[in-house]
């Protein structure tokens, strides 16, 4: 019985630009890489360099300080010194120095 298939002649592929075979290559190479990173999550939103944060309302008799030790004893069992906390806070919300928080007003409160 013969064969119903012809045997396949090997064709060579030749580079005509080196240029553009590396240009290709490396282009190649970066889109790979780019889906792999985003399928393992380096890119995600939530990543480590980002700081959680949480709302606090400004309550009647609240002041920075009492919202500091509380965030304090809450989220970093103590160990915070509460002028950092406070810095914090200031920073995160455009407080100055000689602002006033008012009940009712909502503080962002950063956790790192």
């Amino acid at each position: 019985m013969r064969n119903s298939y012809k045997k396949r002649r090997k064709t060579r592929v030749q580079i005509v630009s080196k240029t553009r075979f590396t240009l290709s290559i490396l282009f190649i190479l970066l889109f790979v890489g780019s889906s792999i990173s985003l399928a393992l999550g380096a890119f995600d939103s939530e990543g480590a360099d980002i700081a959680d944060y949480i709302d606090v309302h400004v309550a009647s008799g609240d002041s920075l300080w009492t919202i500091a030790k509380e965030v304090n004893h809450v989220h970093y069992a103590g160990e915070e010194d509460v002028r950092k906390i406070i810095f914090s806070i200031r920073k995160a919300n455009n407080i100055d120095y000689d602002s006033v928080i008012r009940p009712g007003d909502v503080l962002t409160v950063p956790l790192s």
